[in-house]
Protein backbone atom coordinates (compact mmCIF):
# COMPACT_ATOMS: atom_id res chain seq x y z
CA UNK A 1 0.00 0.00 0.00
CA UNK A 2 1.74 3.47 -1.11
CA UNK A 3 0.53 6.16 1.17
CA UNK A 4 -0.74 10.04 -0.31
CA UNK A 5 2.42 11.62 0.00
CA UNK A 6 4.41 8.75 -1.92
CA UNK A 7 1.56 8.70 -4.60
CA UNK A 8 1.93 12.57 -4.85
CA UNK A 9 5.32 12.27 -5.33
CA UNK A 10 5.27 9.65 -8.04
CA UNK A 11 2.32 11.22 -10.16
CA UNK A 12 4.60 14.44 -10.10
CA UNK A 13 7.01 12.48 -11.68
CA UNK A 14 4.71 10.88 -14.15
CA UNK A 15 3.62 14.14 -15.33
CA UNK A 16 7.22 16.44 -15.75
CA UNK A 17 8.67 16.44 -18.78
CA UNK A 18 12.00 15.96 -17.41
CA UNK A 19 11.62 12.63 -16.29
CA UNK A 20 10.23 11.95 -19.56
CA UNK A 21 13.15 12.98 -21.44
CA UNK A 22 15.26 10.19 -18.53
CA UNK A 23 12.67 7.86 -18.95
CA UNK A 24 13.01 8.36 -23.06
CA UNK A 25 17.01 7.60 -22.72
CA UNK A 26 16.73 4.79 -20.02
CA UNK A 27 14.45 2.71 -22.28
CA UNK A 28 16.79 3.60 -25.67
CA UNK A 29 19.65 2.29 -23.65
CA UNK A 30 17.89 -0.63 -22.21
CA UNK A 31 17.17 -1.61 -25.89
CA UNK A 32 20.48 -0.92 -26.65
CA UNK A 33 22.16 -3.18 -24.59
CA UNK A 34 19.58 -5.72 -25.42
CA UNK A 35 20.41 -5.67 -29.06
CA UNK A 36 24.20 -5.95 -28.33
CA UNK A 37 23.51 -9.01 -25.58
CA UNK A 38 21.98 -10.75 -28.73
CA UNK A 39 23.86 -10.01 -31.31
CA UNK A 40 26.93 -11.45 -28.70
CA UNK A 41 24.87 -14.29 -28.00
CA UNK A 42 24.66 -13.83 -24.40
CA UNK A 43 21.68 -15.34 -22.86
CA UNK A 44 19.42 -12.67 -20.42
CA UNK A 45 15.78 -12.56 -19.40
CA UNK A 46 14.63 -9.01 -21.44
CA UNK A 47 12.83 -7.06 -18.77
CA UNK A 48 11.31 -3.28 -18.52
CA UNK A 49 13.02 -2.31 -15.59
CA UNK A 50 16.20 -0.79 -15.25
CA UNK A 51 18.28 -4.39 -14.81
CA UNK A 52 18.93 -7.33 -16.86
CA UNK A 53 19.25 -10.67 -15.41
CA UNK A 54 22.10 -12.35 -17.77
CA UNK A 55 23.59 -16.01 -17.64
CA UNK A 56 27.80 -15.10 -18.11
CA UNK A 57 30.40 -18.10 -18.73
CA UNK A 58 32.42 -16.83 -15.90
CA UNK A 59 30.60 -16.47 -12.56
CA UNK A 60 29.19 -13.03 -11.03
CA UNK A 61 31.97 -12.76 -8.90
CA UNK A 62 35.05 -12.95 -11.44
CA UNK A 63 33.13 -10.73 -13.74
CA UNK A 64 33.24 -7.94 -10.83
CA UNK A 65 36.90 -8.71 -10.49
CA UNK A 66 37.21 -8.04 -13.94
CA UNK A 67 34.97 -4.77 -13.78
CA UNK A 68 37.01 -3.64 -10.55
CA UNK A 69 39.90 -3.04 -12.92
CA UNK A 70 38.32 -0.41 -15.29
CA UNK A 71 37.03 1.15 -11.55
CA UNK A 72 33.19 -0.12 -11.89
CA UNK A 73 31.27 -1.36 -8.79
CA UNK A 74 29.04 -3.93 -9.88
CA UNK A 75 25.74 -3.58 -7.80
CA UNK A 76 25.98 -6.68 -5.47
CA UNK A 77 22.79 -8.85 -4.49
CA UNK A 78 21.13 -12.08 -4.18
CA UNK A 79 18.42 -11.23 -6.88
CA UNK A 80 18.77 -13.51 -9.89
CA UNK A 81 17.36 -16.52 -10.86
CA UNK A 82 19.58 -19.59 -10.97
CA UNK A 83 22.42 -18.86 -12.21
CA UNK A 84 21.46 -15.99 -13.92
CA UNK A 85 22.47 -12.38 -12.36
CA UNK A 86 21.24 -9.16 -12.22
CA UNK A 87 22.73 -6.46 -14.21
CA UNK A 88 21.92 -2.95 -13.53
CA UNK A 89 22.56 -0.13 -16.70
CA UNK A 90 23.54 3.02 -16.00
CA UNK A 91 25.18 5.37 -18.18
CA UNK A 92 26.14 4.45 -21.80
CA UNK A 93 29.80 4.54 -21.42
CA UNK A 94 30.12 2.10 -18.38
CA UNK A 95 27.30 -0.21 -19.87
CA UNK A 96 29.82 -0.53 -22.85
CA UNK A 97 32.64 -1.79 -20.72
CA UNK A 98 30.46 -4.17 -18.93
CA UNK A 99 29.18 -5.58 -22.23
CA UNK A 100 33.24 -5.44 -23.84
CA UNK A 101 33.67 -7.97 -20.43
CA UNK A 102 30.84 -10.02 -21.02
CA UNK A 103 31.42 -10.46 -24.68
CA UNK A 104 35.41 -11.49 -24.21
CA UNK A 105 33.95 -13.82 -21.30
CA UNK A 106 31.49 -15.40 -24.10
CA UNK A 107 34.20 -15.90 -26.04
CA UNK A 108 36.29 -18.13 -23.75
Amino acid sequence: QVDKFSENMALTVINDPYYDKIKDKLYKERLRVIQTLTKSNIDFYNTDSNFILVNSQSSKEEIMVDLESDNIILYNSLDGYNSYWTLPLGKPETNDIILNVLRYDNLE
